[in-house]
C-alpha cells in the first residue's frame, strides 16, 4: 500500500502499461521509468496468475496478485523466467 496521490478507476489499466505513469507531472517529482507495474503485471500473468490495484484519487493506491501455494516446477520457472527476461515491451 502507498499513500501517494492515488488516481481514478478509468485509469488502472495505464498503469500497468510499459513506460506509461498515469499523471506525467509528477515523474519529476516521483522519478520512474514506468516499468516496475508493467514487469509485476506480466510476471503474475506469466504464472497464470492475477495482479490488480485498488486506488483512490488523494488517498493511495493498494496493489495485489495472487500466488497459488504449490511445488513448483523448477524447470518451467527457469524457462519461463528466461522467456520473461526475453519479453520485449
Amino acid at each position: 500500500m502507498d499513500t501517494g496521490i492515488g488516481t481514478s478507476k478509468q485509469k488502472y489499466d495505464l498503469l500497468f502499461r510499459a513506460f506509461n505513469q498515469v499523471d506525467n507531472s509528477t515523474t519529476i517529482k516521483f522519478d520512474g521509468t514506468g516499468l516496475g507495474l508493467s514487469k509485476s503485471k506480466s510476471l503474475t500473468e506469466l504464472l497464470s496468475e492475477k495482479m490488480g490495484v485498488i486506488s483512490e484519487i488523494k488517498q493511495g493506491s493498494t496493489f495485489w496478485f495472487t500466488v497459488k501455494n504449490q511445488k513448483l516446477n523448477k524447470k518451467k520457472v527457469v524457462e519461463s523466467t528466461v522467456n520473461f527476461l526475453n519479453k520485449q515491451f
